[in-house]
């Protein structure tokens, strides 16, 4: 077991939060990080004196598939 502490889970009035998180159910991921993209360079655009050319990237953020594999308590 690991504990990790973050400034996040601190809430004004109601205390701290807990989140119990378990890793694998059933030998499957509980969740997962995902991006669309790390860094993509679009087609540069070519104009009478200059050039222009777009970069974008994404993220999806934390995909949960099993929501019961996450526990939390409040007002510890």
């Amino acid at each position: 077991m690991v504990f990790k502490t973050s400034q996040q889970y601190v809430i004004p009035g109601s205390g701290n939060l807990v989140q119990l998180i378990a890793p694998k159910v059933r030998g499957q991921q509980t969740g997962f990080c995902s991006f669309t993209e790390k860094m993509r360079a679009h087609a540069i655009v070519r104009k009478t004196s200059s050039t222009h050319q777009k970069k974008s990237g994404g993220t999806w953020g934390f995909i949960l598939k099993i929501p019961a594999g996450v526990a939390s308590l409040l007002g510890v």
